[in-house]
């Protein structure tokens, strides 16, 4: 009798379980950060409510949809919004495997699939509540259907790279880098004549599908308060900086992940940056000598260059919109095959093995020291001097400092986007708190604020603090008190204690404490005041 032959793939399972443990391993061990905690309340509000406040914002709804349709099954707690990530991510490394077993080689597809495995900075946002990993993973399967198509001419893969094209689109407005790929990938096939209807088709159905959502794009283009920290990126690290830390996030070392609080440097220099790029160096090179076509040969170095090339160009000529180690995670498998490309190719067999293990080494070790333990003292700048102070914790330090105090008829005054994270976490607790934000415009956005713009005008900064001091006053119960959470910076100079209890007629209670912001590690001072009676004089405390 035959033998019946096992379809188990050990390889391939070995590197889902990897996946697995780098990306759920201590998942809920970050404080909900500001961006997680305004895409959490943006997607717990009905849909229309989604659509408006996403006008302010520089994302398209995709992601709000299904975060709104997922805390409707499963709640809105860190563990269970960060798994939806931790899905998408799971399934890129499926998606990289089958783009590389497909249309390079079965080996090639396993060596990419390990490579996003171990991704550190996969890892880091398969636990957040953001869109990228599902980015990646949309961007990959558009790509990779148009080149089936092109091979093989199958309506099936028509129809699958349109609608996974519109998807992405509607993920992430980077996602519109990918048009160009496709534009070339069409070009170098040689069908753009022959096939000429089917293009025309095509892309008038993607542009219909993404027409309902065209004038929220023009609009959020013409935001420039909320690109205004892309603008901060993109002086600081120009073209050639852009493009040297986008390869650092996608090396092992994962030299570059400094959102969320953190920055992440390994202790080897640049050398996984400089391993990284020669095997995807490499890789690329072995492709185009395949001869087995252009497309074929050149798709993946297509996907990677031609998105980076588009998207600086943007910037440097109209809105710069690249920041590396974020929005570039849509390019990340086109390099994991290139270097999983290069890795195959690599000889003899024990220098391929020893590099692999290598890489493997580097991710583990920068996964497991990607997220430091919580501060207790750090190094401030408070008036353009750097102070050590002590701090009491992070955001969910801060909540319950608030929480332990809290009394109905309270009101919180917030700074420098301190409201989402602590909205979020009071309402976890069933507090319906009653906020005033500072400035109140940035109440419509709770991820988004333009210092420079508001740092231009300063008296209109203490009439707004003046202001949003009354509003607070007016909110709270006739006993009812106000905590001011404020960031340590200049915008909040009208909020210093010494203005608070002097001009604005406050009795400060009791000092919380001083905490360090999840997200932007800002240096947070929170106190609770109550107005002061009439035969008080002002106090200065002389705080800064």
């Amino acid at each position: 009798m035959a033998r019946t032959r096992s379809k188990f793939d050990a390889p391939l399972a070995a590197i889902f379980l990897l996946a697995v443990a780098f990306r759920v391993y201590d998942i809920d061990r970050l404080d909900v950060w500001i961006d997680e905690a305004n895409a959490i309340l943006t997607a717990s509000q009905s849909l229309p409510v989604v659509f408006q406040k996403l006008r302010l914002d520089s994302s398209p709804p995709l992601y709000y949809v299904v975060l709104h349709g997922w805390i409707r099954l499963f709640g809105d707690g860190a563990l269970a919004v960060r798994l939806l990530s931790s899905l998408f991510s799971l399934a890129l490394v499926a998606a990289t495997y089958a783009a590389g077993k497909e249309l390079i080689s079965r080996p090639v597809g396993l060596w990419a699939a390990a490579f996003i495995a171990v991704s550190p900075v996969q890892a880091y946002y398969s636990q957040q509540a953001r869109m990228y990993t599902l980015l990646p993973l949309l961007a990959l399967l558009s790509v990779f259907f148009l080149v089936r198509y092109l091979r093989d001419e199958r309506p099936r893969d028509a129809f699958l790279w349109v609608g996974s094209t519109v998807l992405a689109v509607y993920d992430h407005n980077f996602a519109l880098f990918v048009l160009p790929v496709h534009g070339v990938l069409v070009a170098l096939s040689g069908k753009l004549l022959t096939r000429f209807r089917t293009w025309a088709l095509a892309a008038a159905v993607i542009a219909l599908a993404y027409g309902p959502w065209l004038p929220f794009f023009l609009e959020q283009v013409q935001n420039k308060d909320h690109y205004a920290w892309f603008e901060s990126y993109w002086q600081r690290w120009g073209v050639l900086g852009s493009i040297f830390r986008s390869v650092r996030s996608w090396s092992p070392g994962a030299e570059y992940v400094s959102f969320g609080g953190l920055s992440q440097y390994a202790r080897w220099g640049g050398l996984p940056t400089l391993a990284s790029l020669l095997l995807a160096g490499y890789g690329a090179y072995r492709l185009a000598r395949r001869r087995h076509g252009a497309v074929e040969d050149l798709w993946p170095t297509v996907y990677l260059l031609v998105p980076i090339a588009a998207a600086l160009l943007v910037s440097w000529l109209v809105t710069p919109n690249y920041v590396a180690g974020r929005v570039d995670q849509m390019m990340l498998p086109a390099f994991a095959l290139l270097v999983g490309t290069g890795l195959q190719d690599l000889g003899p067999r024990p220098l391929r093995v020893a590099a692999a293990i290598s890489l493997l080494a580097v991710a583990g070790y920068t996964r497991w020291t990607l997220f430091p333990p919580t501060p207790k003292v750090g190094l401030y700048k408070v008036a353009e001097v750097r102070h050590e102070v002590s701090v009491s914790g992070t955001d969910r330090a801060l909540v319950a400092a608030i929480a332990e105090r809290w009394r109905p008829g309270d009101v919180i005054v917030t700074t420098s986007l301190t409201r989402a994270s602590i909205q979020y976490y009071l309402g976890r607790q069933g507090i319906d708190a009653r906020f005033v934000s500072y400035p109140r415009e940035t109440a419509s956005h709770l991820g988004s604020q333009n210092d420079t713009r508001l740092l231009a005008d300063p008296r209109a900064l203490v009439k707004e603090a003046d202001a949003a001091m009354a509003e607070a006053r007016r909110l709270a119960s006739a006993d009812g008190r106000i905590f001011l959470v404020r960031v340590r910076a200049r915008v909040n100079g009208p909020l210093r204690e010494s203005s608070v209890v002097g001009r604005m007629g406050l009795e400060r209670i009791e000092r919380l404490g001083d905490f360090a912001q999840t997200g932007s590690s800002s240096l947070v001072e929170a106190a609770l005041y109550r107005p002061r009676r009439r035969s008080q004089r002002p106090v200065d405390s002389g705080s800064t």
